[in-house]
Order: structure tokens, then C-alpha cells, then sequence
């Protein structure tokens, strides 16, 4: 690995480790696979869907047959931003005292960037994006990121890095994708070209003159890149093409893959203990499946008690922060699940979140899960919840 890779990944890991990763609930894969899950509940009966006056769960406990009712919990969600009808969460993120939403309304136009106090969840800062959003991302120095691209409707293609409340941002026009891990203040690992290369773009200040600059060094192959991941030392880079080969591979040894092919296919990873966490599904199945554990070269590592476990086995979209494993599964029970990984699992707790998580991102103690969409939420709305305890 040449010098310069070796630097960037280190400020990789060192952004990584300041606020969760934008992970696949930001990529364009998982948005359709989210809004395909939410057709079909159209219609059903949601048992606690209304946040008013329900009564939320989050104790860890051991897992239970989807049929039974989890034990009450001492933990209280809170809404932090509720939506206006028809308006969708695309993106999520949260950094110092704010909590930025990328949004559409109704699956199109009008695009939005907002930002908000997490304590209160006050709006303070909103502006007009002309593309659909496709990574939204809190970087060191409390500064933002954001994709863009264009869709059937049309608009241009861009990335933006913007100050804390969203008053000054810098461009790059030609830089645009679902995939984008912030290294420094300035600086981000992107795919740029449509060649598959990765590279580092360097933006100007936000709000100053200056014009960024790209430099490609890694190819990973003629295959859209929808998340980057920092994990041993590498990165590792989620791939699919226009058939849905969805795997992963290390960026600069491509020989190292998992998934695709005869392999489940990988929907969603997060990285956690030097190892990769992937929600995986089959072409021919639903489009949930199994939580798979990879070390640091791709080696399927899953312990049994993840893959023994009925629920972990409708994994849709993973998550990580800190020690923190979250899993979004297909089970109605189980919509939203935590466990700590030290090198090793500890206890599970299912939190029941009042619809299908549509992103989520943490800070310190407190998980904010993205609802919208299902059956008796008709209005997007951000919910903040206590990590619990056996999940730190």
C-alpha cells in the first residue's frame, strides 16, 4: 500500500471514530429497498404505529417469538422532528449540537437540506438542493457533506461541503455518488469518474473562492460504489452493477470480495471490532436475510449466537457506532435491534420504533432512528432514544 493510501486511511479512521458512518441508509440501493417495504405495508394494521400515547420497549432481554410482548422499558423515546406529510428522510446525521435531514417530498422534488438542535429540535438552518440527495455525512470539524445526483427527473450532479448551520458551503460539480467518507475538514474519499476509481477530493473552505481538487488512486472495477468503510487498516467499498450483484471488496485488492455470485448478496455493512457487519439477502428471496460477521479480509467469522438467531436471520440494514451494532430487521417485533460487539457479543435489546428505520445515526448515548412512510405514519419524523445499557 503506497504512502499516500496509508495517510488517507489513517484520517479515515480518525473521522470514523468522531460520528456514526453514513452507511447504505444513504445509498440509493437501501432508499428503494426501504420504499419497497414501506409499499407493501400500505394497508396493514401497524400495531403502535402513532408515537402519541404509545408505550415504547427497549429493555435487553432475550429474544422472544415475534408473537409475544417484550417487557416495558424505562427508556423514553422522544420525537425531535416531525415531518410535514409526504416528506421523506433520504439522508441522516447528527454532529455537535445538530441533526441534519436530507429530505424529498413524496419520493420527488422539492429536495431539502435541513439542519436542527437536537435538544429542542428547533430548525435552524434549511437550503434547496437542485438534485436528489445520495450521501449525507457529519465530518471532523463539525463541518457537512453532501451528494447529490441526478434521477428520472432530472437535475445535476454535485457535492457540497457546508459550515455547522448550513450558511456557507463549497462545491464540486462533477463529483457525485452514493459513496463518501470524510478524512479531514477538507477532505473526503470518493468515487470519482466513471471509471470506478477511488480518489480524494479536496473542497475549498466552505463560502471561500478556490476550486476543488480531485486525485484518483485505487480502481475498484466498472461497478457503482454505494458505501465506503474504513475497517483493518483498508477500505472496504460496497459494489453493485445494473444486474444487483451487491458485494463488497477491498479497495486495492479486488481478489479479496465477499458476496455476489453464488454468495448471498450484500445489502448494507458496518464496521465494528476490525470486522465488517453485512445484512445480506438472496436474488431469488425476500429482501432481508441473514447478519453475517467479516473479518478484516472478508472471511465469513459470524459467531453462533447471531447466526442462530431467527431475527438476526431478516436482517435489512446495519449500523455501527462506538461499540454499538444496530440491526434493522423484517420482523415487526423486532424492527430495530442493538448489541455491543467488544470483540465479542454481548446482550441483544430489541427497541420497537413505531415504523421501519428508515436511517439512523448516534451521538454519545443517545441512537436517532429515522421513521416514514408505513401505515399510520404518513409524516417522516426523527425519534431519539437512550442507547441501552447492554448495548454500550
Amino acid at each position: 500500500m503506497n504512502t499516500d493510501l496509508e495517510e488517507e486511511l489513517r484520517a479515515a479512521f480518525h473521522a470514523a471514530s468522531e460520528a456514526v458512518l453514513p452507511h447504505p441508509d444513504l445509498a440509493s440501493l437501501a432508499r428503494r429497498g426501504a420504499r419497497r417495504r414501506r409499499r407493501a405495508a400500505v394497508g396493514a394494521t401497524i400495531a403502535a404505529a402513532l408515537l402519541a400515547g404509545a408505550s415504547y420497549l427497549g429493555a435487553t432481554v432475550p429474544w422472544q417469538p415475534d408473537r409475544s410482548a417484550p417487557p416495558r422499558s424505562v427508556l423514553t423515546p422522544r420525537v425531535i422532528v416531525r415531518l410535514s406529510p409526504g416528506r421523506e428522510v433520504l439522508g441522516l446525521a447528527v454532529s455537535g449540537p445538530y441533526l441534519y435531514l436530507a429530505t424529498d417530498r413524496s419520493g420527488a422534488r422539492p429536495y431539502a437540506l435541513s439542519a436542527y438542535v437536537r435538544a429542542t429540535g428547533r430548525l435552524i438552518g434549511q437550503v434547496s438542493v437542485p438534485a436528489e440527495p445520495a450521501a449525507l455525512v457529519a465530518g471532523p470539524a463539525r463541518t457537512v457533506w453532501l451528494t447529490f445526483i441526478p434521477n428520472q427527473a432530472g437535475g445535476p450532479c454535485g457535492t457540497w461541503l457546508l459550515t455547522a448551520d448550513l450558511a456557507r458551503r463549497s462545491a464540486a460539480r462533477l463529483v457525485c455518488n452514493y459513496a463518501l467518507l470524510p478524512t479531514g475538514a477538507r477532505t473526503a474519499l470518493t468515487v470519482v469518474g466513471t471509471n470506478g476509481h477511488l480518489g480524494t477530493v479536496v473542497m475549498p473552505p466552505p463560502g471561500q473562492p478556490g476550486r476543488p481538487r480531485v486525485t484518483p488512486f485505487a480502481n475498484l472495477g466498472r461497478f457503482a460504489v454505494t458505501s465506503l468503510t474504513p475497517v483493518g487498516g483498508h477500505i472496504a467499498a460496497l459494489l453493485t452493477n445494473d444486474f444487483g450483484d451487491l458485494h463488497v471488496v477491498i479497495a486495492g485488492n479486488r481478489r479479496l470480495s465477499y458476496g455476489g455470485g453464488s454468495e448471498p448478496l450484500v445489502q448494507s455493512v458496518a464496521a465494528e471490532a476490525n470486522s465488517l457487519w453485512a445484512a445480506t439477502f438472496t436474488s431469488n428471496g425476500p429482501s432481508s436475510g441473514p447478519l453475517i460477521q467479516l473479518s478484516a479480509d472478508l472471511r465469513p467469522i459470524t459467531p453462533h449466537r447471531v447466526d442462530d438467531n431467527p431475527v438476526l436471520r431478516d436482517s435489512q440494514q446495519v449500523w455501527s457506532h462506538q461499540a454499538t451494532v444496530w440491526v434493522a430487521t423484517a420482523r415487526a417485533a423486532h424492527r430495530l435491534v442493538c448489541f455491543a460487539d467488544h470483540g465479542g457479543i454481548g446482550r441483544m435489546a430489541t427497541i420497537p420504533v413505531p415504523g421501519q428505520p428508515i436511517a439512523l445515526a448516534a451521538l454519545n448515548r443517545t441512537v436517532y432512528v429515522a421513521i416514514g412512510g408505513m401505515a399510520g405514519t404518513p409524516a417522516g419524523e426523527v425519534v431519539g432514544y437512550s442507547v441501552p445499557a447492554g448495548c454500550r
